[in-house]
């Protein structure tokens, strides 16, 4: 983890250059790992020394209706891909960020109108967070959502790729979108709502 709360690609912790993204891996692997009941060795230390910066980086990356940025380097702008991050992070970090609200209103605004036009990994987030919420928020966004992934997959049981940037992914864009829409789809079971702080 950076000195600013935030991971990056390369685990290079020598420079301040973190990822949203990234972060958002890191934070629910932490998470998954308390709520196991396991022991790791480090776990608590890594908790208890992280948890504050990760709060911090959050609160600095949200840019409002816009989402949250991708780093909090200068200006940079918000991206409703990242929405679903940022509110998934901050619950899986003890609390909802004070105006989770907007962010939940940006992305209940997210409606592509076919499997093709769907950015997926946003779409991925937006199922967590909104599921985390709970209530009218997961009602509204699950009832269209639902509905294009289910009719979207194809007789081999695989999803077809959606849109967003797949030049680095190229041949296994197909295997990863399809992860995507699996894990969209297996949230009513696979996951539990983020009640407990990662700190207990």
């Amino acid at each position: 983890q950076l000195n600013n709360g935030g991971w990056n690609y390369s685990y290079d912790t020598e420079t301040n250059s973190a990822d949203t993204s990234v972060g958002g891996w890191q934070w629910q692997a932490l998470k998954a790992a308390k709520l196991t009941g396991l022991e790791f060795r480090g776990l608590q230390g890594a908790l208890n020394g992280s948890m504050t910066r990760a709060r911090d980086y959050i609160d600095i990356a949200y840019r409002g209706r816009r989402g949250y940025s991708y780093n909090i380097k200068g200006q940079n702008r918000g991206r409703i891909s990242l929405a679903g991050v940022g509110v998934l992070c901050a619950r899986i970090l003890g609390e909802p960020h004070k105006r989770e609200e907007k962010s939940i209103d940006a992305i209940l605004t997210y409606r592509p109108a076919s499997h093709r036009r769907a950015d997926l990994y946003a779409m991925y987030y937006h199922s967590l967070a909104c599921f985390q919420v709970g209530g009218k928020a997961w009602e509204r966004y699950n009832e269209s959502n639902q509905k294009l992934v289910a009719e979207s997959q194809k007789p081999d049981g695989s999803w077809p790729v959606g849109a967003g940037d797949t030049t680095v992914l190229a041949n296994d864009a197909k295997l990863y979108h399809t992860c995507l829409c699996t894990l969209m789809l297996e949230v009513y079971y696979r996951y539990l709502p983020t009640t407990d702080r990662v700190e207990k």
